[in-house]
């Protein structure tokens, strides 16, 4: 598990490709002294299981799931990548709960400055779309963000200068393609509504003590 708060960035050092899998090697810009085999690490959002380390680098396996879901398969060598180690039970939960299982590459459609924050607009299938709720959250390459606004189409997200000059965030342009991750919790809570034949609407909200 993890919380979309990035720890560092990385260096993609090395990549081998077989059969649509990745062997991938990676630097971390950050002092790790206590790497473990088989532990968990977010690259780009994406839950991998460390295979192999130094003190100075990482590999990870990436299966033909990971390849064809994310972003992974366009990494190069010399590319940045975001960072997150899994969270331990003792943790603070700084944001929210990520999975680190991507659900699909969204292009991002608008970059806008609005003070000193910036305004990403990227699109998204509606099969993942109807897990958006406005000021909920979403994990793009990593990170939790905030949503700002969204239809059946479309998301908002905005990024504060700390997460936007800290993450591979800076590097973003109009038509990258960006890891996607919905609320884990939203799914959840949808896919059982519907199993269970329970409609959530305003007057069920009220019904239950919600409102």
């Amino acid at each position: 598990m993890f919380t979309g708060i990035i720890h560092g960035l990385g260096t993609a050092l090395e990549m081998k490709k077989l059969n649509n899998q990745l062997q991938i090697r990676i630097q971390p810009e950050f002092k790790i002294n206590d790497f473990q085999l088989g532990e968990s690490m977010a690259v780009n959002g994406c839950c991998l299981s460390v295979t192999k380390f130094s003190r100075d680098w990482f590999e990870a396996y990436v299966s033909s799931e990971t390849f064809f879901r994310t972003n992974l398969k366009n990494l190069k060598i010399k590319n940045l990548v975001n960072l997150e180690r899994a969270v331990k039970l003792n943790d603070r939960l700084g944001w929210h709960v990520v999975t680190g299982h991507i659900d699909e590459t969204a292009t991002i459609k608008k970059i806008q400055l609005v003070g000193t924050s910036k305004i990403v607009t990227f699109a998204i299938s509606q099969k993942n779309s109807k897990y958006l709720i406005e000021k909920g959250s979403i994990t793009l390459d990593g990170i939790s963000l905030t949503i700002v606004g969204c239809n059946k189409q479309y998301c908002k997200v905005n990024l504060n200068p700390e997460t936007f000059n800290n993450t591979t965030a800076v590097f973003w342009y109009v038509g990258y393609k960006v890891n996607i991750e919905v609320d884990a919790l939203v799914k959840s809570v949808n896919i059982s509504t519907k199993q269970n034949g329970i409609s959530i609407s305003k007057d069920f909200l009220f019904a239950h003590g919600y409102l």
